[in-house]
């Protein structure tokens, strides 16, 4: 899955999407996303295979579990981990999700 990919499939949920922040805070639910590192490997004389760490944060307000279980159906794709952060200078909690997604180049 590209970044491109990521953002439409993301953006799918209603919520505002942006790549790492947004410039101003929208309303929450709002998700803020980060392909944090990349490793390339494969045979001797080319990388094959592209294996990236996407993390997507969740911004909610207490209990919004509608967007969470939103959330949680359009990353089903994958298998990821799952954090909670309460937020207590915003009065939000934030949802980490954390998965590994591989491409083959």
């Amino acid at each position: 899955m590209t970044q491109q990919e990521l953002y439409h499939r993301l953006q799918s949920s209603g919520y505002p999407v942006a790549h790492i922040e947004f410039s101003t805070s929208p309303t929450a639910p709002y998700i803020a996303y980060l392909i944090e590192g990349e490793e390339h490997r494969g045979s001797d004389d080319k990388n094959l295979i592209k294996e990236s760490d996407v993390k997507v944060e969740l911004y909610i307000e207490y209990f919004d579990t509608i967007a969470e279980n939103t959330l949680d159906e359009l990353l089903g794709f994958t298998q990821f981990s799952k954090s909670k952060t309460k937020l207590s200078n915003e009065r939000l909690l934030m949802i980490l999700y954390e998965f590994d997604e591989i491409q083959k180049l």
